[in-house]
């Protein structure tokens, strides 16, 4: 599709931009798990800002496309069932992996620790603060997404929803600065989750974003040029705003960016380009484990070292393994 057709404001059938930065997002999200001082003022920027603004960019991506293809399933509970069912495979099948790695990084850092308390951290972990690492978003997807089904059948919900969603990611970012520390909110997140990266605090916000922009992505539609200003405003603008509210602001002019971005590329390698995006985040996290204590972290070869054996692990499940366990690994 050329940029001078007048279906512009028309979906397109493939989201080249989108897919484009979501690898590029994949790449800085493993620069940020890997960080080196050495990399100065420039890799503190990258860490700041483009990685820490990765994950809310792929809820944002996950919420426009779940949206997207309820309005064009025949049964939307039908694809809901099945979005649930690939999801939470995906998310079994990591936690295992990664629970594996992290129960032996246990007893090599905490060989006094009792075993029951290892078990409930096993137990907060698997229900509620989303596996061992990174796969705290698939659990929010797990979580989400019957919400947004919900507004989907029951539209009229989403004007409390929304802004239900936007004030539990603010208690979530006062959490992350620690504005909370001491009171009762504080302790039940604490306790519950571990953290403010959960499918409350986070990801119910960044996913009702991205179903509104499904809704209204005619809207977003704005020539090249102005969206490539909003994109630097927002990275300038987020850069000197406090975290999480900048990396927020990053995160939604990216995904707009890219949503009018749709370079020329092959379908083909576009899908390719998806893939391994979804390989490299989902890979890179258990060797990464491994490498605390194989191998020094910190250094200027662990960003090149961890991204090459994930992507080599991609490529050769991909040759190698079956299309079904593929369809599990990797969604």
């Amino acid at each position: 599709m050329t940029t001078s057709q007048p279906a512009l404001r028309e979906s397109p059938k493939t989201y080249t931009g989108i897919d484009l930065f979501k690898l590029l997002i994949a790449l800085f999200i493993v620069f940020t798990h890997t960080y080196c001082s050495d990399w100065g003022a420039a890799g503190l920027w990258i860490r700041n800002n483009l990685s820490l603004s990765g994950v809310p960019f792929f809820f944002i991506v996950s919420g426009f496309f779940f949206e997207k293809g309820l309005k064009k399933a025949e049964d939307a509970g039908s694809y809901l069932k099945k979005y649930l069912v690939r999801i939470g495979g995906m998310y079994l099948f990591w936690f295992v992996i990664t629970l594996s790695v992290a129960w032996y990084s246990w007893i090599l850092t905490k060989p006094s620790e009792n075993t029951l308390f290892r078990v409930f951290r096993v137990f907060r972990s698997f229900f509620f603060a989303g596996g061992m690492g990174v796969y705290w978003y698939l659990l929010s997807l797990l979580c989400v997404c019957p919400i947004l089904y919900l507004l989907y059948r029951r539209p009229r919900m989403k004007a409390v929803v929304w802004p239900l969603a936007a004030v539990l990611f603010a208690v979530g970012a006062l959490y992350y600065m620690g504005k909370l520390d001491g009171s009762l909110v504080y302790t039940g997140i604490h306790v519950v989750f571990g953290s403010e990266r959960n499918f409350l605090t986070t990801g119910l916000f960044y996913m009702c974003i991205g179903t509104a922009f499904a809704e209204n992505e005619a809207r977003l539609r704005v020539p090249f040029p102005a969206a490539l200003l909003l994109l630097l405003a927002a990275l300038a603008v987020g850069t000197f705003t406090v975290k999480p509210f900048g990396n927020a602001l990053i995160a939604i002019f990216l995904v707009v960016f890219a949503l009018n971005l749709n370079p020329r590329i092959p379908e083909k390698c576009s899908q390719g380009m998806r893939k391994l995006s979804t390989g490299i985040y989902l890979i890179h996290f258990p060797f990464i484990l491994l490498f605390d204590f194989y191998l020094k972290r910190g250094t200027l070869i662990d960003y090149p070292l961890t991204l090459a054996f994930s992507v080599a692990v991609f490529l050769v499940s991909s040759l190698l393994l079956p299309k079904k366990i593929k369809k599990i690994i990797y969604g």
